[in-house]
């Protein structure tokens, strides 16, 4: 892959990688550094960059396994879910409703366990599809889809438990 096929190819996916770096290590500057290392290692690997079939996966599955592995040796708390945007016209009182309800649902995704953290970031977040996630995780398709229910279901419960609707 020559430069020119790496800045149209790779590049553009540094959003993706950053939320994603950013949703596991919890710390903007450390996914910024993740990020950076990534780039750097697809890189000087980037004569070989044209044989792999899905670039967005393969760049997300080393995402991954760098934040474990930074992870592991800092033993840091996982997921920070994004900020949500609030429009301006919305009262006060909507505006900390949701705030809280976002508060509540980050600190309920941030309980979940790690695989169904992941799961559900790639593909409410990311916007992957189930074989893309299979191909980032390892899992087969039937175990991304169970992880993912699990995920969903285990949210949905502790939201309506919390909030006491449902």
């Amino acid at each position: 892959m020559h430069s020119e096929e790496f800045k149209n190819n790779v590049l553009p996916l540094k959003g993706a990688l950053y939320r994603f770096a950013k949703s596991l290590l919890n710390n903007p500057e450390e996914a910024e550094d993740c990020v950076q290392e990534i780039f750097l290692k697809l890189w000087t690997r980037r004569a070989s960059l044209s044989t792999i079939a899905n670039l967005k996966a393969y760049t997300l599955q080393m995402t991954r396994n760098l934040c474990l592995d930074k992870l592991k040796s800092t033993k840091h708390m996982m997921l920070d879910v994004e900020q949500i945007a609030i429009a301006s016209d919305v009262n006060l009182h909507r505006q900390l409703e949701a705030r809280e309800a976002v508060a509540l649902l980050e600190h309920l995704v941030k309980r979940l366990p790690e695989l169904q953290r992941t799961v559900l970031h790639l593909r409410s977040v990311e916007g992957l599809e189930i074989n893309e996630i299979t191909e980032i995780t390892g899992m087969r398709v039937e175990h991304v889809r169970v992880t993912l229910s699990r995920a969903r279901i285990t949210l949905r419960q502790a939201y309506e438990k919390y909030t006491g609707h449902g």
